[in-house]
């Protein structure tokens, strides 16, 4: 995938996958996919109008933030893009972007978004039968 998106060289370009990968979020189910998505999102190279994206389709993915691993797949993409460097108003909008990932991510484990995992004591749930 880094060599393909290595190929994506126009502003627009890297808007159009923002928001389509955004738009993704909603159709899958699967956590893995959550984190492959997030993956592709973290490799584009993000400037401010991408960013822009990501904030107006922020609610596409923000249910999906109770997934630990997702929530730091996403931060560790703000972070990469931070360093990237870029103005202020880019500085501006990935700390409003980081801030609400962190509250999605808080409000997602509130919610009980991840089941507790189970203590040696607990038997494990019976398997379903395969017909």
């Amino acid at each position: 995938m880094r060599q393909l998106f290595s190929y994506i060289q126009k502003d627009r370009q890297v808007e159009s996958l923002v928001e389509k990968l955004c738009h993704r979020f909603r159709t899958t189910s699967c956590e893995r996919q959550w984190r492959e998505l997030a993956f592709c999102l973290g490799e584009l190279p993000w400037g401010e109008r991408a960013t822009r994206r990501i904030l107006d389709n922020f609610c596409c993915f923000s249910d999906k933030m109770a997934d630990p691993r997702l929530h730091a797949a996403l931060t560790a993409a703000t972070q990469r893009q931070r360093k990237a460097g870029g103005g202020a108003e880019l500085k501006a909008l990935l700390d409003e972007l980081e801030e609400r990932l962190d509250v999605a991510h808080r409000k997602g484990l509130d919610e009980g978004g991840q089941p507790p995992p189970l203590s040696p004591s607990q038997p494990l749930p019976p398997h379903s039968q395969i017909r």
